[in-house]
Formats: structure tokens, C-alpha cells, sequence
């Protein structure tokens, strides 16, 4: 038997906008504002993100997922032990058999909000620590926003610095209270690439050529001249015909 969703239900919560995961919210109604209260943008986030409304078909993958959007709403706002699966965040379900329907039940303890005390990095032989921070788009002192903090931690795999799932991104305890230490941890992958080879065309006769990129070079850090975050392309082209000659060099920041 198909079961559908019933009643939605939360404890324990004073900041959460239960009213975006019911089916009749409109996005486009600005909701009452105050103190702790979920702004505009942050409703409408919420109801796109929590995906089974009362009434709709009743599936684990979209408890799921909608136990991550509550989970996410309270990340970004510091509030980072409120985590699926832990004491903080429990969810219970309640079947009827007689109405076909399942109620959720949302248990909360928001806890207290944490900031982060300083941002430690971890791992990097080679890259400076500049080069991480300035793609991190939180800082020391900040709310600990763990939206903010994934964003960060894409940011830093677009570099191509660091090998598949090599950044790691965390929280750490301190001594100070409301206060964690955020952890970056990567493992570096050399970003250098050499190639080389040879033709033969009726236009150029024989031609061979060797190019040397680095995609995490450094100007000023002989002899390795790696670690920047800058880029540098080396071409040589030698035939019968013509040579070639190409030097690049990019500062992406």
C-alpha cells in the first residue's frame, strides 16, 4: 500500500519556518519579521529544499532529504550541532494504517550558535596559505556557516591544487565556549604536465615540439617555483619550416 505524507510536526524549534514546508505556502507573501524569525529568503529556500509536503506520496529518500534541508537551515546559521542522525536532530515517524498516512514528527535542540574561533590549514607542503584562504568565504570571528563553509570547500577542489575528495573541511573544539576552530585539510597532486612529440605536414615538412605547463606555480619561490597559485605555459615548436616560441604567464588573483 502506498503511504502519503500527514502531519508535519516540529518541537523544540523557535527560529525554523515551519510555515514554508506547508503545502498552501506562497513564496511570494513576505512572512512577519523579528528577532531569531526566518527572513524571506530563507523561507523560500526551505520550501524548495523540503520536498514532501502533507498529502504527497511518503518515501525514506525524501525524508531524507527534506531531514537534510532542516539540517541546512540551521548550519548556516552557526547552529552546527543540529546534525541528521544526532541527539539534536531526531525525527520520528508515525504510521495510520486506517488513513494510508505517515505523520512526521521533527524533533530540535537548536543548542547554541558557534563562531569560529581561527581557521587552521592543514596538508599543504607545497601551496601557500594565501593561496587556500582567499577561497575561503569565511573568516575568523565570523558565524560558523556551514553553507558557507561548502562553498569554500568546492571552491578550493575547482583549483585542480589537490587529488579527488583531498579537501576536507571541519569543525575542531576549543576551551573557548561558542567558539570551534575551523579545519582545512588537503592533499596535494602535482599540477605540473610536460609533453612532447613530433609530425611531419606538407606545409610545415618536420616538426617537433616539447611544452611544460605548471598549474600552481610561484615566480619568487626557487628552485621547485610552486605553491602561488599562478599559472605558467612553456611552448617550443621547431620544424624545417618555421619555429615557434610561446611563454605565458597568468596571475589569476
Amino acid at each position: 500500500r502506498s503511504y502519503k505524507v500527514g502531519q508535519i510536526t516540529f518541537e523544540g524549534t523557535t527560529m525554523f519556518p515551519t510555515n514554508a514546508v506547508s503545502p498552501g505556502f506562497q513564496s511570494g507573501k513576505m512572512p512577519k519579521q523579528g528577532p531569531g524569525r526566518a527572513t524571506w529568503a530563507e523561507n523560500a529556500t526551505v520550501n524548495r529544499n523540503f520536498k514532501m509536503k502533507a498529502g504527497d506520496v511518503f518515501t525514506m529518500s525524501g525524508q531524507g532529504r527534506d531531514t537534510e534541508a532542516v539540517q541546512s537551515f540551521y548550519e548556516s546559521k552557526g547552529h552546527i550541532d543540529v546534525v541528521r542522525g544526532s541527539a539534536n536532530l531526531q525525527v520520528m515517524r508515525v504510521p495510520n494504517t486506517e488513513t494510508g498516512t505517515i505523520d512526521i514528527r521533527y524533533k530540535v535542540e537548536e543548542g547554541q550558535k558557534s563562531y569560529i574561533e581561527k581557521i587552521e590549514i592543514r596538508g599543504n607542503t607545497k601551496t601557500k596559505d594565501k593561496v587556500i584562504r582567499r577561497e575561503l568565504s569565511v573568516a575568523p570571528g565570523e558565524v560558523f556557516d556551514m553553507t558557507r563553509i561548502r562553498t569554500s570547500k568546492r571552491r578550493l577542489e575547482g583549483l585542480d591544487y589537490f587529488e579527488p575528495g583531498g579537501v576536507e573541511t571541519r569543525p575542531e573544539p576549543t576551551d573557548v565556549p561558542n567558539r570551534k576552530n575551523l579545519l582545512v585539510g588537503v592533499r596535494e597532486k602535482s599540477t605540473g604536465n610536460i609533453s612532447f612529440g613530433a609530425g611531419f605536414s606538407s606545409v610545415d615538412s618536420i616538426v617537433g615540439f616539447a611544452e611544460w605547463t605548471q598549474g600552481n606555480f610561484d615566480l619568487f619561490h626557487p628552485p621547485t617555483f610552486t605553491g602561488g597559485g599562478q599559472k605558467l605555459r612553456l611552448r617550443v615548436q621547431i620544424g624545417t619550416e618555421r619555429q615557434d616560441y610561446v611563454l605565458a604567464f597568468t596571475e589569476p588573483w
